[in-house]
């Protein structure tokens, strides 16, 4: 099975936003639906990339919607709340995937992105 398949990723328009995506995970689903303009998600492409190619060893952010993302080489972390994180950065992550998953649904992400914004 493929990842997109075993993440079950749809992609959509939709009335209100534009271009959507709907994963098996409303956080990943809102995480990667906050790298909606195909510049941002180039951005995020990279920073994967440059950790996979061990050019970081981690790239973190907050995103505006105050998701905040730890990417390490072999798992990404989601923490839906940056301020939880921050007063307590040992708290669990509220989702995790492999880093070349991640990658693989955002590159799908900036192709369909690129192909409806065209």
């Amino acid at each position: 099975m493929s990842v997109i398949e075993n993440y079950k990723v749809r992609f959509y328009i939709s009335d209100l936003v534009g271009a959507a995506i709907k994963t098996n995970n409303g956080l990943l689903s809102s995480f990667i639906w906050e790298y909606c303009d195909s510049d941002e998600a180039i951005d995020l492409l990279d920073a994967i990339n440059d950790v996979l190619n061990g050019s970081l060893t981690i790239a973190d952010g907050v995103t505006q919607g105050l998701i905040f993302v730890k990417i390490l080489a072999n798992t990404t972390s989601l923490y839906k709340n940056a301020d939880a994180y921050f007063e307590d950065e040992t708290i669990a992550p509220d989702y995790t995937i492999p880093t070349t998953d991640l990658k693989e649904i955002v590159e799908a992400w900036l192709d369909y992105l690129s192909r409806v914004y065209e």
